[in-house]
């Protein structure tokens, strides 16, 4: 608490929740784990959740009627533009859990931001003049196959169908806009499975007609998917990291083991994210190493065409003009001397 209360006064925040303000695997109607005859109505589950976010966080309610509407947008001059989504009890489908029906990810029925919020975002893309867009978002939106297969399921199966990979019709329609709008420079920032990763964004990463590894050819962005600040994470799975790269060639990091934050700094040349990570989140004693850090070029200096994304050794210069922290105004009043004030004697009668 005392950590976020310094965050607080220091940097402003722009929220978005995710499905445990509500229930595991949050749908538009339902969750993994909610059971009417157990938990009651859904609707007022969600009700209470998204009462209890809005009073609780720092938000701004872009639509009072509806709780469940916080898609918005932030420009930050014409370096980026940045789109918060909401991908989990506004429009999004049940996921298809079994491999039986795995090929409802291919269906253009189904979508995960709602029909209303991608034509919001269509809206926004079409003729947008930010150097970099930059997606809040709450899934892993890059592929994370367990097998490559060209032609079949958008050229893989999903490893998890909880994220984007179990909505590929509508991923898709988003690389359509972007490649209809003739956008590059996408970077996609991510939460959700605790652990860290930077992938090239490309709609078949398993063609190699279409994406290259070796260089980013067909690369139309980049993602980087944060860590948990303190929940827990798998250190157990670390030993498979690299059988997941092998796999998924467009992932560039995976890391499964360390808490953590991302830092996404953004020029006119470059988009790079870095990964923070700490020893531990049992006591307030702890120690923050520089992980691992990746950058994109802007695509216009690559003939406007793609974005690789390369390791980069260092982390990016602090900034020479950064605010001074801000003053701990509780603390100071905590520690200003209390005030003596004379209290006139009261007789009362002895205890007995």
């Amino acid at each position: 608490m005392i950590w976020t209360c310094r965050n607080d006064r220091q940097h402003p925040f722009i929220c978005a929740w995710d499905d445990h303000e509500s229930a595991n695997d949050a749908w538009r109607e339902g969750s993994e784990t909610h059971d009417p005859a157990l938990h009651g109505s859904w609707s007022d589950r969600v009700n209470a959740a998204t009462q209890a976010y809005h009073e609780w966080l720092p938000i701004r309610t872009p639509d009072a009627a509806d709780l469940r509407r916080i898609w918005r947008h932030f420009a930050f001059g014409d370096l980026a533009e940045l789109f918060m989504l909401e991908t989990r009890l506004f429009g999004r489908d049940p996921p298809a859990r079994t491999l039986l029906n795995l090929g409802q990810t291919e269906d253009t029925a189904r979508t995960m931001l709602g029909f209303e919020q991608e034509q919001w975002l269509a809206a926004r893309l079409a003729g947008n003049p930010a150097r970099w867009r930059v997606y809040g978002n709450q899934t892993m939106f890059a592929q994370l196959h367990v097998l490559n297969t060209l032609g079949l399921i958008s050229g893989g199966i999903p490893g998890n169908p909880d994220q984007w990979d179990g909505y590929a019709a509508n991923r898709n329609r988003i690389f359509d806009q972007w490649a209809a709008n003739g956008l590059r420079n996408n970077i996609v920032l991510s939460g959700d499975i605790h652990s860290s990763w930077a992938a090239e964004l490309t709609r078949f990463p398993g063609n190699p007609a279409t994406y290259s590894p070796l260089n980013g050819r067909g690369s139309v962005g980049a993602e980087f998917v944060c860590s948990a600040v303190t929940s827990g994470t798998a250190p157990e799975l670390d030993p498979i990291a690299d059988v997941v790269r092998l796999l998924n060639t467009h992932i560039k990091y995976v890391e499964l083991r360390s808490h953590g934050y991302v830092l996404l700094d953004l020029t006119p040349q470059r988009a790079q994210g870095e990964f923070w990570l700490v020893d531990t989140v049992d006591t307030p004693v702890f120690s923050e190493r520089f992980g691992a850090a990746f950058a994109t070029p802007d695509a216009n200096d690559q003939g406007g065409s793609h974005n690789p994304l390369r390791a980069v050794a260092q982390a990016s210069e602090p900034r020479a003009d950064a605010p001074l922290l801000a003053p701990d105004v509780a603390g100071d009043l905590a520690r200003l001397p209390r005030p003596q004030v004379d209290t006139p004697e009261r007789s009362r009668a002895p205890v007995q």
